[in-house]
């Protein structure tokens, strides 16, 4: 059958000679395009010496332009300056189908002069094939960094693509292995498959990252990193000192926030603050869910419901039962972490089993401790802070080092507060002046009630994702009966709701002010605007859009939860407003009797 034969010239050795010519030429058929196509990709492995005058006569037979791709492949090496010539036209062409066999041909080419243009479609394509044969072509020239290009490739909500992308992945790091970690949960099992795959293959092993994994929500996820544990033969002392770390980075949060203390008070001072503070609350909680998959009696998961408990009993009873389910080594660490000890007590207790770093007086040290070793939001509340009081203490080298890096808030941050040096006539990146900056986003997503609960590290996440947008007075920014995909937050000036009524006038509802918000209902269904929102002076906007909003949650379901907790108390307010109303009207009418 046909997928058999295409099957086994796949496997067709590229030592295969002359006599192979013969097989390849009757499996060449025009009426079956698929069997055809795989013909002369095996034949494009061979010799050119031996297939050159084959791969010619397929190049003039056929019209299609992906056999035609895969016989420029096969005479590259033959014809080189010719060959070059028709992938140049195929890639300059606006003709699709001619596009992708530009690069077909220029990645089968092998020729790396092509690296910066095949980038260039990356950026300017939507056409999923486009970008899946683009992906590729990349992975055969070995463009280096691909793993930066292909972060948003691996979410893309083509199967197609997000399979490319898996496969060009070089799992050579920390981030790149987080990021084939968060595709075990596919639902498509061959991507499933080919993820564990790509991880059990990896040059890189970190048994850490991995059961540091199975705290994520998703199921799948967990139950494909049982089997790789399993795989990897990772043992109960690799949980344990998983944890371990887990506390000792907890614990270096808590003197990183007493240290911030000594600065002077501020709102950009409050909010670095409290993400430390967030960031060792979540430590804790990922180990107790890691220990939670990893104890099959459900004891640990009883416990932890007890730990958080409004009922002091309940709470003391679950401390006292943690010694005996994860050991006294393991509870004395954990316990001051749980306890409502000062920040200075639980260092106190930490310091027995733990070195920690020491911060003089001097704010440099902290601050130069925080922008070396932590995540993007960290370093960007950082340097907004330092911005603010003054940039002496930064070390110059870890300044110049943020400058150019790869996440482009640290670096237009940084650029912000970096001092002009003499003779430096570069410019800053674009729209940075214009802009509101990220911490001041967060600050603002905070003061709006539907975000109000999440962590910075969340708010940091849909700040990433919304766009700053400025409208003039006058401006209808949603009308009513149209389809909507977008939710607006009030950065400063208002708007007005306005509802039309059956003779066609419109009726002014209410009026919306900064910190507050509308069209949130489009993020989470499809259906039309039930009202039209005017601009009744300039008013500054933050948008953010359904589809971007989904990747955001895919990522930290919390969100997802906290807006729909507020939405739900919401309801439950009006709820009880009209059954207030229904009560009044009812005594209204019984005095009225009377």
């Amino acid at each position: 059958d046909e997928s058999t034969q295409i099957g086994l010239l796949d496997l067709l050795s590229e030592k295969a000679d002359e006599g192979a010519l013969e097989v390849l030429g009757a499996l060449s058929d025009p009426k079956k395009p698929s069997l055809a196509l795989a013909a002369v990709r095996a034949a494009s492995r061979l010799s050119p010496e031996v297939t050159a005058d084959f791969l010619k006569e397929i190049y003039e037979k056929y019209d299609d332009p992906e056999i035609k791709a895969h016989a420029v492949i096969g005479l590259y090496p033959h014809e080189s300056e010719k060959c070059k010539g028709i992938i140049d036209s195929w890639l300059s062409s606006s003709e699709v189908s001619e596009k992708r066999a530009g690069i077909i041909a220029a990645g089968g080419s092998r020729n790396r002069e092509y690296i910066e243009r095949l980038k260039g479609f990356l950026g300017e394509n939507e056409n999923e094939r486009v970008i899946a044969e683009a992906i590729h072509a990349l992975y055969l020239l070995e463009a280096p960094d691909i793993n930066g290009l292909l972060g948003p490739y691996l979410k893309s909500p083509s199967d197609h693509v997000r399979r490319v992308a898996l496969e060009a992945i070089e799992v050579s790091d920390e981030n790149a292995m987080r990021s084939v970690i968060l595709l075990l949960g596919e639902k498509r099992p061959e991507l499933q498959d080919l993820a564990k795959e790509r991880l059990l293959d990896a040059p890189y092993q970190n048994p850490e990252i991995l059961i540091e994994s199975l705290a994520l929500p998703k199921r799948r996820i967990r139950e494909a990193i049982f089997t790789l544990l399993e795989s990897l033969e990772i043992k109960d002392v690799d949980v344990y000192h998983f944890a371990r770390s887990q506390f000792e980075r907890a614990y270096g949060n808590l003197a990183e926030a007493e240290a911030l203390s000594a600065l002077p008070e501020s709102k950009d001072k409050e909010l670095l603050s409290d993400h430390l503070m967030q960031k060792k609350r979540e430590r804790l909680d990922t180990v107790l869910r890691v220990l939670t998959t990893q104890d099959s009696s459900g004891r640990i998961r009883i416990i932890w419901r007890g730990l958080y408990a409004a009922d002091s009993r309940q709470r003391s009873n679950a401390l006292e039962a943690l010694e005996t389910s994860v050991g006294r080594p393991l509870a004395q660490i954990m316990i001051p972490l749980l306890e409502d000890y000062s920040i200075s007590l639980c260092l106190s207790e930490a310091k027995k089993f733990f070195e920690l770093p020491h911060f003089d007086s001097n704010p440099g040290t902290l601050v130069n401790h925080l922008l070396s070793k932590y995540d993007w939001v960290t370093v960007v509340l950082t340097l907004n802070l330092m911005g603010k009081e003054g940039t002496d203490g930064i070390d110059s080298e870890i300044l110049d080092g943020l400058l150019v890096s790869e996440n482009k808030y640290v670096r237009q941050t940084a650029q912000g507060i970096a001092p002009v040096k003499e003779g430096d006539f570069s410019t800053k990146e674009t729209d940075m002046d214009q802009e509101i900056s990220m911490p001041d986003k967060i600050l603002h997503l905070r003061g709006i009630q539907i975000f109000e609960s999440l962590s910075v590290t969340e708010l940091a996440a849909i700040a990433s994702v919304s766009e700053e947008v400025v409208c003039p007075e006058g401006e209808m920014v949603i009308k009513e009966g149209e389809q909507g995909d977008t939710m607006y937050m009030v950065l400063s000036g208002e708007v007005s709701v306005n509802k039309g009524t059956e003779e066609g006038h419109m009726i002014e509802l209410d009026r919306i002010g900064g910190g507050d918000y509308f069209g949130e209902m489009a993020l989470f269904k499809d259906q039309v605007r039930t009202a039209t929102i005017r601009t009744e002076e300039e008013a500054t906007l933050l948008v953010l859009h359904k589809r971007e909003f989904t990747e955001i949650v895919r990522e930290y379901p919390q969100i997802a939860l906290s807006i729909c907790q507020v939405l739900g108390q919401r309801i439950l307010t009006l709820h009880e407003k009209i059954k207030s109303y229904e009560k009044d009207s009812e005594e209204n009418s019984c005095a009225a009797d009377l």
